[in-house]
């Protein structure tokens, strides 16, 4: 059993917030200060598998404390709904059609230019903690951090993972064991007194439910149940989501101890956080159990969160994503903006038109979906999402399903995904020539070759 959190007393008085300039409607932001500017800290946290329904007072009291004094985006939405692809895009700014890692186990090119590699040549000091084995340096997230803690202490049941070894089988750490580490790791970075970035990785959200009580449910305990139509099903679920309940609190009690932190140091540092979720999970309300084979808004509408002196509190409903992240903090952090990358300043004015698309993460072959009603669903082909003028669209050029909203075109989106699968199939050619045999079997298995 892991030991209580304690509540904290949340991000910065009011008192100490700069007075803002107004820029957009839901973005204000202050001027950036002048010569003598304390340096920049930015630090992006990462809360996997956690769904936008979850962030708030009762069950995140501590990030929900937090947040009223920050920016609150309602509306954003993650790249994909497994945890690689995702980070990826957080950690580089590009779709996943764009940086390669289109399903969890792959390699990250090393020819890729990350968020933290830019850091790294603008003089900023780097590190990480991550707290899971998806995101383990084998698969080079790693890249531009000085320090990446990726030492797991909770065992799994696997000895392996998307065809890759877990070694020793320790798979996961703890949100206590992650803000020991992170704190570790903030005043390391801080004795220097220079500009840094620090990336925190938070795993609890994710199956087995209930792991931070003693008492876990495993996912494939509700595949099992609905697949074989047991009338047990909704009490296993309620129970499920009981124990996914207890996670989040235990992992906002943990967050809250390094909003403390962060909170207690910012007279030495302009401190910028940015907390947000790679994906969501499903619990059977959309007919679906776990994440990663749809792009249901349960498993892509995650929680942004942006706490900053340079903002005004507030809510933003314009639309944001996991690409807009890399854009916004190299604008806090006072760098040029790069305009090869697809995503906006979350502080600047939103487009006209506005719109986010992300993409199911790729399966080998004979992959199945196991439906709430039991049914056995294929998921073999490219599916895309997208988000406009209130209207949620998924599928792929053959096919398009609105889920939600009522306006827009089905024709124009599905001209417009069949545009994205031609992007994914040049990038998996460009792979399958570039890449060692490992990554050239594992997409070939996917069943694109020339």
């Amino acid at each position: 059993m892991r030991r209580q959190a304690r509540r904290p007393r949340g991000w910065l008085p009011p008192g100490l917030l700069i007075a803002a300039l107004l820029l957009t409607a839901c973005g204000e932001r202050s001027p950036t200060p002048g010569p003598g500017r304390l340096p920049v800290r930015l630090v992006l946290v990462t809360l996997d598998t956690l769904r936008y329904d979850r962030f708030d007072a009762e069950r995140m009291p501590a990030l929900w404390a937090a947040s009223q004094h920050g920016l609150r985006f309602s509306s954003c939405h993650a790249a994909t709904s497994v945890t690689l692809p995702t980070h990826a895009s957080l950690l580089s700014g590009l779709h996943p059609w764009q940086h390669g890692a289109l399903r969890n186990g792959v390699v990250l090119d090393d020819g890729l230019l990350m968020f933290a590699e830019r850091l790294r040549l603008a003089g900023f000091r780097t590190g990480a903690v991550v707290a899971s084995f998806p995101l383990e340096r084998r698969f080079r997230c790693d890249q531009g951090f000085e320090t990446y803690s990726d030492e797991f202490v909770l065992a799994t049941e696997k000895g392996s993972w998307n065809e890759q070894e877990v070694p020793g089988g320790l798979f996961s750490s703890p949100a206590d064991a992650v803000t020991d580490e992170a704190l570790e790791l903030l005043a390391a970075l801080g004795r220097s007194g220079q500009a840094q970035f620090l990336f925190v990785h938070y795993f609890d959200a994710h199956a087995p439910y209930g792991e931070s009580r003693g008492e876990t449910i495993e996912l494939e305990e509700l595949l099992r149940a609905a697949r074989h139509r047991d009338a047990g099903l909704p009490e296993l679920v309620a129970r499920a989501e009981q124990g996914y309940d207890d996670d989040v609190r235990f992992m906002d009690g943990q967050l809250g101890r390094l909003l403390d932190a962060l909170a207690a140091d910012a007279q030495r540092f302009e401190t910028h956080v940015l907390v947000t979720a790679d994906h969501g999970e499903s619990f059977g309300d959309d007919g679906s159990f776990g994440h990663g084979k749809r792009v249901t808004p349960q498993q892509v509408h995650v929680p942004c969160v942006l706490l900053s002196p340079r903002v005004t509190p507030g809510v933003c409903d314009d639309l944001a994503a996991s690409v807009d992240v890399v854009p916004t903090l190299l604008a806090l952090a006072g760098l040029p903006p790069d305009p090869a990358l697809p995503g906006r300043d979350l502080l600047a004015a939103a487009p006209r038109g506005q719109a986010v698309l992300g993409m199911r993460s790729l399966f080998d072959a004979g992959q199945h979906d196991v439906r709430s009603d039991g049914r056995i669903e294929p998921v073999d082909a490219l599916c895309f999402y997208l988000v406009r003028d209130g209207s949620w669209f998924a599928g792929d050029a053959g096919h398009v399903e609105r889920l939600s909203g009522g306006s827009g075109s089905p024709d124009d989106v599905a001209r417009l995904f069949g545009d994205l699968g031609q992007q994914v199939r040049a990038r998996l050619e460009a792979m399958l020539e570039a890449g060692d045999p490992e990554t050239r079997a594992a997409l070939r298995a996917l069943g694109y070759t020339r």
